[in-house]
């Protein structure tokens, strides 16, 4: 994983683990098991999108991954899942938006017919194709650079989100 370029939880401990903190912009964790006490245990209760080589959706999040997992706290409860295994596996969780939420992971109605497209037929293998499906719906235009927090610096980063956060001055383990 890497913050403007530079890399995070590279190096960890024989348990695996490894943490990161950049206030008000950035809590990360990378733990070589699943951890009850760190971990949204509804990440394993999500329906199976696709039938991987693994074995069903929770065994690639328990036990130890290969890859480990990774878990990103961001401001206004924004929490990123990671585990790689024979593919990549992320869980984005946040809150409800006041004024209804769009984009790249969908609109958050529980509907997915109407967030994503099938992709079309041949341009991916059978067992993956569901993966490849594509985003459908309002708020997939790019991002603009002055509100891309890839493209900034961190201090740029952290007052942008300090400045959009409804409350300030949360820190680490307080986004969760």
């Amino acid at each position: 994983a890497l913050l403007d370029g530079e890399p995070i939880l590279g190096a960890w401990g024989a348990q695996g683990n490894a943490d990161f903190e950049e206030p008000s912009l950035l809590w990360a964790a990378r733990r070589g098991e699943w951890s009850t006490s760190l971990h949204d245990k509804a990440v394993m209760e999500l329906d199976q999108p696709i039938n991987w080589t693994v074995g069903p959706w929770p065994e690639r999040f328990s036990n130890a991954p290969a890859g480990g997992l990774y878990l990103f706290r961001l401001p206004r409860g924004i929490e990123i899942t990671a585990t790689g295994v024979d593919f990549m596996s992320v869980v984005i969780k946040m809150s409800p938006e006041e004024k209804g939420q769009s984009g790249y992971c969908g609109n958050f109605n529980h509907v997915a017919e109407d967030d994503f497209e099938p992709a079309p037929f041949g341009s991916a293998p059978t067992q993956t194709i569901s993966a490849w499906n594509r985003a459908i719906g309002d708020g997939l235009e790019p991002v603009p650079d002055s509100e891309n927090l890839f493209m900034r610096s961190n201090a740029t980063a952290a007052a942008a989100v300090a400045a959009m956060a409804p409350e300030a001055g949360r820190g680490a383990g307080g986004w969760g």
